[in-house]
């Protein structure tokens, strides 16, 4: 795991926040939310969160569903949950992918076509 991001004081925050008020999928924060009590954008939490689970270590964890938005996981399910809504994301992302080359590639073969024909 790398744990190369500095942990800032908006870290630390957004951390004392989840941990004392989103311990649990059932008590998730909306980022909008954290978003105004931190006083940052939305993006900015979303950035933090990211940065506390790949650099830090954190457990959190996000959620869709209700409530909507960030949380502690304190439970196998909720672990299990994460890793699943993050390998379907995978999944299309790289789906994304595979069909952005395959475009990418048929009209660079059609420009080549039409510049030489």
């Amino acid at each position: 795991m790398r744990r190369t991001r500095d942990y800032t004081p908006l870290h630390a925050a957004l951390w004392r926040l989840l941990d004392a008020h989103a311990r649990g999928a059932d008590r998730a924060i909306r980022t909008a939310d954290i978003g105004l009590i931190l006083r940052v954008d939305e993006r900015v939490v979303r950035q933090l969160a990211a940065e506390l689970v790949r650099c830090h270590g954190r457990p959190i964890g996000s959620s869709t569903g209700r409530p909507p938005g960030l949380y502690v996981i304190v439970t196998a399910a909720e672990r299990a949950a994460v890793i699943k809504q993050l390998e379907g994301r995978l999944r299309e992302t790289y789906r994304r992918l595979k069909a952005f080359k395959d475009v990418t590639a048929r009209e660079l073969v059609s420009q080549l076509e039409l510049d030489l024909g």
